[in-house]
């Protein structure tokens, strides 16, 4: 970390996407203060309110956008000196920790003399595109399946994926991202269907990969997903929603994300379905559903109650006022 003056620049663009709250991406604005050295300061833009005849404005510049500028006021004066130059910290430090993690499985680009990044890690994916036909754009969509967001793409270098966690990204945030990263490139080298627009629906479901929005989502809690490993409750690190996860670890799950076998030839599944036993009680809730020509028959991800929670149990489905007969299995299918 350094004050961006003893970079030794004349002009300096200080960003508020992530270091100061501002969104990165999806929307978020390139906006922030531009400081410049004495000497440049006379050709600067003059108040937009107070020019002369010989003086020039441009927009607002003088005053920035005032419907951002507010939150970045807000959260540093909520934070503090010290809490920034810690959140700064952290976020530099979660961005060597995934170098360090991935270092063996892709390329890491721009790394100083120490073997250190800045807070950007940048994977170079364009071997992929001459060894497995694979790109930059078909690893973003993959991740999806894996409940990411795919990070930014070809920039600052074409064909390549940047990455910069911000301080709020747990640990196990963190690792989990890491396996997924290292899951994917495992599928390249085995040449499993990475390619845009797979691992289609059929591989995804029989390899029991979960994808976010659709098998889980904000309703879902890390335990009934299987991802339990990935929580860690005895960090002194007080989180967000900590205190719930250990109520739950407590009290147990009462429900859990497991694989269903369908005994229908196709099925073609665009919302969530609910799964009853023949008196009528609701067993779970269908998720993701398709065809298996592998296992020659329907399967599915489902979210069952218990005590339905075991390999064997049965159930109906109503589809198109039709009952089909539903059995529960474990994950993953193969």
């Amino acid at each position: 970390m350094c004050y961006p003056g003893e970079f030794g620049g004349d002009v300096s663009h200080l960003n508020l996407h992530k270091t100061f709250c501002i969104p990165h991406g999806g929307g978020g604005p390139g906006v922030g203060p531009i400081g410049v050295v004495d000497k440049l300061a006379p050709y600067l833009p003059k108040d937009p309110l107070g020019t002369t005849d010989n003086e020039y404005a441009v927009s607002g510049s003088m005053y920035g956008s005032a419907s951002i500028l507010p939150i970045t006021w807000m959260y540093i004066v909520m934070m503090g000196e010290s809490a920034l130059r810690h959140a700064t910290q952290t976020a530099i430090l979660s961005t060597n920790y995934l170098a360090h993690k991935l270092k063996d499985h892709y390329q890491v680009l721009y790394r100083g003399k120490s073997g250190l990044v800045a807070h950007e890690c940048i994977l170079d994916v364009r071997p992929f595109k001459e060894t497995a036909g694979i790109e930059a754009e078909d690893i973003a969509k993959r991740l999806i399946d894996y409940g990411f967001h795919a990070p930014t793409m070809s920039w600052p270098v074409a064909g390549t994926l940047m990455i910069e966690p911000t301080e709020s990204e747990s640990i196990q945030e963190l690792d989990r991202f890491c396996d997924a990263m290292i899951g994917i490139r495992n599928e390249i080298k085995a040449e499993f269907n990475v390619k845009a627009g797979c691992p289609n629906l059929i591989e995804r479901i029989e390899s029991g990969l979960l994808s976010y929005g659709n098998d889980f989502d904000n309703n879902d809690n890390p335990f009934e997903c299987g991802f339990e490993k990935y929580v860690n409750l005895e960090t002194d690190v007080n989180f967000l929603g900590k205190d719930k996860l250990k109520k739950i670890q407590k009290d147990g799950i009462k429900r859990k994300l497991m694989g269903v076998q369908i005994d229908i030839n196709k099925i073609n599944l665009t919302k969530s379905l609910n799964i009853k036993d023949e008196k009528g009680n609701l067993i779970g809730d269908l998720r993701s559903a398709c065809y298996s020509p592998h296992f020659k028959k329907s399967i599915g991800i489902a979210m069952i109650n218990e005590p339905y929670c075991k390999a064997s149990a049965t159930g109906l489905l109503e589809i198109d006022g039709n009952s089909i007969a539903v059995k529960v299995c474990d994950l993953p299918f193969i």
